[in-house]
C-alpha cells in the first residue's frame, strides 16, 4: 500500500497545539511533516480508526455484522493537553459509529488491562510516552490487548487521508463531549498487579518482601515515577511489600520534566568522586548527590545493592540503579532481562524459555545464552515493544494468546527499559496477552535480586557484558533516508574505509518491521560487530547503533568510535537543512 504512514515506532506523537484551525488536510499534513497534533487531527484519528473497527477488529478479520456497534475505551497520561485531546478523539470515534468509555487517567499496561477485563475492541492511550509534557500521542490496542501493527495502521492512515480531503469533521463538534460510560481504570489496574507478581514469582522464586533482608545498611529505595500515574500510589504499594520506597516526583512538575526514565542512556555510569560535583537537575539524581555529600561524600550503600527506579511518564518502562565499587551504574533491560532469567532457571525448569531482543540489544546477551541448561531460543526484532510482543506470540501461541496454566516461560527485552512479560487474562481462563509494565519490571527484578543473593551457589553468573554506543542525529528531514540509498551505500563505503581489511564476513540484513534500516553485521579481528542506523520514528531523528560482542580491544573501540563520529557527520551533512 503506497500511503503516507502516520503512525511511528510507537502510534502517532508529536508537539501539541491547541489552538489550530486549519482545513482537516493542512492540519493532517501538518503531523505528517511537521509532527504537531491537534484536536482536529485526534478527531480525524478516530473516525478513521472507527471505520475499521465497523468492518473488521485491529487484526483484520472481518465482521458480517454491517450495523455492529465497536465499543471502544480511552485512558491518558497527565498532559495539559490530553482533555482537550481526549474528546477529540472521542468526538471522531462516536461519529464513525462507536461506543466510548473514558477509563482516566491511567499508566498505558492498565489501559492495555482494561481493554482484556471488559472485552472492549480496541483501546486509546492518549500519552507520548517519555517525551516531553508539551508532546502526545495516541497508542492503538487491539482486542486482545497488542498495539496495532503497520498493516492495519497503514490502512487507517488511507482513511485519516481520504477523510481530511471530505472534510467530515469541523472544530465545531469538538466543543463537549459526554462519553457513554466511564470505568475506574486505574483501580482496575492496581488491583492486578498483586496478583501478577505472584504469577511471576512462581516462576523465578524470589519474594519482594524478602529483599530487605539483603542489605544491612541504608534500605532507602527511591522511586521516580515522571509525575505520571504512579506518583501518588506506588510508593505506598512497595512499603506494603516491605520495600522502604520514596517517591521523588510530583505532580506540581509537569510529566517528564526532569524526571523519569527518558533523560538516562542505558548505558551510563557515574563516580561519585564525579557526580557530586555535577550540578544535577534531574530529581533522581539529585537526590542520590544530596545523600552522598550528607553521608561526608561517602556511599552509605553496599555495592550491588539497587538505590533507585525510573518509570517513564506513561508507566511502560524502568530502568534501575545500582551502587558499583567506585560509585553508579544504570541497570537497563538487557541486564534486567538477564536476572529474571537466571534466577528463573534456579528453578527446576521443564520448559524451554523464549527471549525476543531488539536489534539494540547487548551482544553478550544474546551471545550467552549457552549458559542455561534446557536452552533458550532467542529472537531478533525490530526496535519497538510491540514487535517483542508480535514475536512472542507469533512463536509460542496462535498469533492471540499465549497459553498455561502457569505464566509462559516467555520474556522480551530492550535495552531502554521496555520489558514485554505475559499477562493474564481476566476473562480467559488459562489465556495470556503481552504487555511492557515499568512496575512488574521493577516488581520482577527485585524479586529475582532475592534470589541471585540469597542463593548464590546454585546462581549461573551474569552475562559478559559487549561493548555498545548509540548516538541520535536530531533535525534529520527522515525522508531522505531509508537504508537502501545511495546515501546508505556512502555509509557501507565510509565503514568499510575505515575499520579496513580487519572487517570480514560484511553481511547486510533486514528485520521484518525496520523498513528504514540499514544493518551491517560483520566481524571485526573476527569479533562480531553491528551497525545499525535508522530512522526515529516519534521524532525528527536519525540513530547509530554500534555494537560489539565481549573481548573487544581498546584499539578497535577507537575504531569504532571513529565510525560513529563519521557517520554521524555524513547524516548531518545529507539530512539536516
Amino acid at each position: 500500500m503506497n500511503v503516507l504512514r502516520l503512525f511511528g515506532t510507537d502510534g502517532i506523537r508529536g508537539e501539541v497545539c491547541i489552538n489550530n484551525e486549519q482545513s482537516n488536510l493542512l492540519e493532517l499534513k501538518n503531523l505528517y511533516n511537521n509532527r504537531i497534533i491537534t484536536p482536529l487531527v485526534m478527531a480525524i484519528i478516530g473516525y478513521s480508526v472507527g471505520r475499521v473497527l465497523r468492518k473488521s477488529n485491529l487484526t483484520h478479520e472481518t465482521r458480517n455484522d454491517v450495523e455492529y456497534e465497536p465499543f471502544v475505551v480511552i485512558g491518558w497520561d497527565r498532559r495539559p493537553s490530553n482533555q482537550a485531546l481526549v474528546i477529540a478523539l472521542s468526538v471522531g470515534l462516536k461519529k464513525s459509529g462507536c461506543k466510548v468509555c473514558w477509563a482516566g487517567e491511567i499508566p498505558t499496561p492498565g489501559l492495555q488491562y482494561c481493554v482484556l477485563t471488559s472485552n472492549f475492541d480496541a483501546g486509546f492511550m492518549i500519552t507520548a510516552s517519555h517525551n516531553p509534557y508539551t508532546d502526545s500521542g495516541v497508542k492503538l490496542f487491539d482486542e486482545n490487548g497488542y498495539k496495532s501493527m503497520p498493516n492495519i495502521e497503514d490502512i487507517i492512515s488511507e482513511l485519516a487521508w481520504n477523510s481530511s480531503k471530505e472534510n467530515v469533521l469541523s472544530l465545531d463538534e469538538i466543543k463537549t463531549f459526554i462519553p457513554d460510560t466511564k470505568i475506574d481504570g486505574l483501580t482496575l489496574y492496581k488491583a492486578s498487579l498483586l496478583p501478577r507478581l505472584k504469577d511471576i514469582q512462581d516462576i523465578i522464586g524470589g519474594k519482594v518482601t524478602q529483599y530487605g533482608e539483603i542489605y544491612s545498611k541504608n534500605t532507602e529505595f527511591y522511586i521516580d515515577s515522571s509525575g505520571g500515574s504512579a506518583t501518588e500510589w506506588l510508593t505506598n504499594m512497595l512499603r506494603e511489600l516491605g520495600l522502604n520506597a520514596f517517591e521523588v516526583s510530583n505532580k506540581n512538575m509537569p510529566i517528564n520534566q526532569s524526571c523519569g526514565a527518558g533523560d538516562f542512556s542505558p548505558t551510563s555510569s557515574w563516580k561519585w568522586e564525579d557526580f557530586i560535583k555535577e550540578n544535577h537537575e534531574h530529581v533522581l539524581l539529585k537526590k542520590i548527590s544530596e545523600i552522598i555529600i550528607k553521608n561526608n561524600q561517602e556511599s552509605p550503600w553496599e555495592i550491588g545493592q539497587i538505590i533507585g527506579a525510573a518509570l517513564d511518564g506513561d508507566g511502560d518502562r524502568c530502568l534501575l540503579f545500582e551502587v558499583t565499587n567506585d560509585g553508579m551504574k544504570i541497570v537497563n533491560g538487557d541486564q534486567i532481562t538477564d536476572e529474571i532469567l537466571r534466577a528463573a532457571y534456579s528453578m527446576p525448569v521443564t520448559e524451554e524459555w523464549e527471549v525476543a531482543c531488539t536489534i539494540e540489544a547487548d551482544m553478550g546477551l544474546t551471545a550467552s545464552m549457552q549458559r542455561f541448561s534446557s536452552g533458550i531460543t532467542i529472537l531478533e526484532t525490530a526496535v519497538g515493544d510491540r514487535w517483542l510482543s508480535n514475536s512472542l506470540r507469533t512463536n509460542l501461541g496462535s498469533g492471540k494468546f499465549l497459553e498455561g496454566d502457569t505464566q509462559p516461560k516467555c520474556i522480551g527485552c530492550e535495552d531502554s527499559g521496555h520489558i514485554v512479560m505475559p499477562v493474564r487474562h481476566p476473562q480467559l481462563k488459562n489465556k495470556w496477552s503481552l504487555v511492557g509494565d515499568g512496575i512488574m519490571t521493577l516488581l520482577s527484578v527485585i524479586s529475582a535480586r532475592v534470589v541471585i543473593n540469597n542463593d548464590k551457589n546454585n546462581i549461573l553468573p551474569e552475562y559478559e557484558k559487549g561493548w555498545k554506543k548509540r548516538i541520535s542525529v536530531k533535525g534529520t528531514d527522515r525522508s531522505k533516508w531509508n537504508g537502501k540509498n545511495e546515501l546508505s551505500k556512502l555509509v557501507i563505503q565510509k565503514t568499510e574505509k575505515i575499520l579496513g581489511s580487519q572487517i570480514t564476513n560484511l553481511k547486510i540484513e533486514s528485520i521484518y518491521g525496520e523498513n528504514n534500516l540499514l544493518l551491517i553485521k560483520s566481524k571485526l579481528n573476527n569479533n562480531p560487530i553491528s551497525i545499525g542506523i535508522r530512522n526515529s520514528g516519534t521524532e525528527a531523528k536519525t540513530s547509530i547503533s554500534v555494537r560489539s560482542a565481549p573481548n573487544i580491544d581498546s584499539d578497535n573501540i577507537q575504531k569504532l568510535n571513529l565510525l560513529i563520529e563519521k557517520i554521524s557527520h555524513i547524516l548531518r551533512l545529507y539530512l539536516c537543512n
